[in-house]
């Protein structure tokens, strides 16, 4: 086949196979697709080349829709890693930090609400997870544990005072309340600005951030107090 093509139609040859002829080229177009669906193609692609290709001949896929696919899963799963690493550091060092176990459990919870409530509503409104999102959780999570340090150690430093639950709960959000409400509005209205882009990939950043800053917020405010209630003696 190779030689008949070379003899006939040389420029297409040239086109298809290299010089040596070991080597062959298969381009195959198509529109834009997530990195699960890319995946889902390469592997009927693959399937289909392993039944057909004979001789010893393979298939490699090559390009750069292969290579963004292969990206993607690769930050998708390293996200999924270093998630997991982060919120048991966050617990240990807490521990140690307070000695408490059951607050740095509050903080653990604390922290990871924010997160769940950015890839909820990645799969609410089917937005697909790319570079760009994918980071989204583990920027998020840097000023969740910022304001949980904050408040579980003004608590812990009113408990060991001799404070109540309530009389510890009620000084923390007295001194250092009103500070997370500013950085957390400042925070929300800088990475709303960004949600105004006409590019795709910077407005779901902004979005999706700000929806973190305001998860992380209620987190500090509503979910922090309710399992102190639950969970602290």
């Amino acid at each position: 086949m190779s030689r008949l093509m070379r003899r006939y139609y040389p420029d297409f040859h040239r086109y298809l196979v290299d010089s040596s002829g070991a080597f062959g080229r298969i381009t195959l177009f198509g529109s834009m697709a997530s990195a699960e669906e890319l995946s889902v193609i390469m592997e009927e692609f693959m399937a289909i080349a392993d039944t057909t290709l004979t001789g010893g001949a393979r298939a490699v896929p090559s390009g750069y829709l292969p290579m963004y696919a292969d990206i993607i899963n690769y930050v998708a799963q390293s996200q999924v890693r270093s998630l997991a690493l982060a919120l048991v550091l966050i617990f240990v060092l807490v521990w140690l930090y307070i000695g408490n176990p059951r607050l740095a459990l509050i903080a653990l919870a604390c922290n990871l609400f924010p997160i769940l409530v950015m890839f909820g509503a990645l799969g609410w409104f089917g937005i697909d997870l790319d570079l760009a999102t994918a980071s989204i959780a583990a920027i998020g999570l840097s000023f969740c544990i910022d304001d949980s340090i904050h408040f579980i150690h003004e608590y812990w430093q009113g408990r060991k005072e001799g404070l109540s639950r309530e009389q510890a709960q009620q000084r923390t959000f007295t001194r250092i309340g009103s500070a997370i409400l500013v950085s957390s509005f400042v925070l929300f209205t800088g990475y709303s600005l960004m949600s105004f882009s006409a590019l795709k990939t910077v407005y779901l950043f902004g979005a999706l951030t700000a929806l973190m800053v305001v998860a992380a917020l209620f987190a500090q405010l509503v979910i922090f107090p309710a399992l102190i209630q639950a969970l602290e003696k």
